[in-house]
């Protein structure tokens, strides 16, 4: 488990924390997996989000989303899956 920096002693569950970013459980996943934000593990292994960690992703979720709108993910995903006939 990684120590928790002293001011940021209160942790969110990823729900609490994609609520309060304004996107899905999954895309914290995804930001973790790309390195993009660090999250705190508890003993279990569940993840844990510190309020720094939060405005972090949501920092990078804003930025997203001005450059690739809401559908961005959706369009790459179709563009480069579909095949040409």
């Amino acid at each position: 488990m990684t120590d928790i920096p002293e001011e940021d002693t209160e942790l969110y569950s990823p729900t609490d924390a994609a609520a309060l970013v304004g996107c899905s459980v999954q895309t914290l996943r995804d930001y973790e997996d790309q390195g993009l934000i660090k999250v705190i593990r508890d003993s279990r292994g569940n993840r844990l989000f510190t309020r720094r960690v939060i405005e972090q992703a949501k920092k990078t979720y804003e930025a997203r989303l001005a450059k690739y709108g809401r559908t961005g993910r959706r369009k790459f995903l179709v563009t480069s899956t579909s095949t040409t006939e």
